[in-house]
């Protein structure tokens, strides 16, 4: 998997939890009047336990009110609304929640030494 596939898992969280509970092959969603569709594999399953591990570690109140904002697709800017955080802030722990998945599916050999060089780029 791509980091760029990582993010899709993360940003598209409830549709692949659903296509999960429902037992489908893949999540079907659109953006906008665009189909985007996202195949349920081994990886993509690790990425969703992941995200749950990364949630159940977290000990801060607000900061896991983010990730339920992101998991739930909710929009950068209602978030910011709500969380006590400035908007630098704000995008600032969001990298840190999108890294530490990153670095945890590194560390479950999501993706290759070389996918992680080409990513570089």
């Amino acid at each position: 998997m791509t980091k760029e596939e990582i993010e899709t898992v993360i940003i598209r969280y409830t549709f692949i939890v659903d296509a999960i509970k429902n037992n489908k092959d893949q999540a079907v969603f659109y953006v906008g009047n665009r189909k985007f569709s996202v195949k349920i594999t081994d990886p993509v399953f690790t990425v969703c336990s992941i995200i749950r591990d990364v949630y159940s570690s977290s000990k801060d109140d607000w900061f896991k009110f983010m990730i339920d904002g992101i998991l739930s697709d909710k929009t950068d800017v209602s978030l910011i609304i709500h969380l006590p955080w400035q908007r630098n802030a704000y995008y600032k722990r969001k990298d840190i929640f999108f890294n530490t998945v990153l670095l945890c599916c590194a560390a479950r050999n999501i993706f290759t030494y070389e996918e992680i060089l080409a990513g570089v780029a």
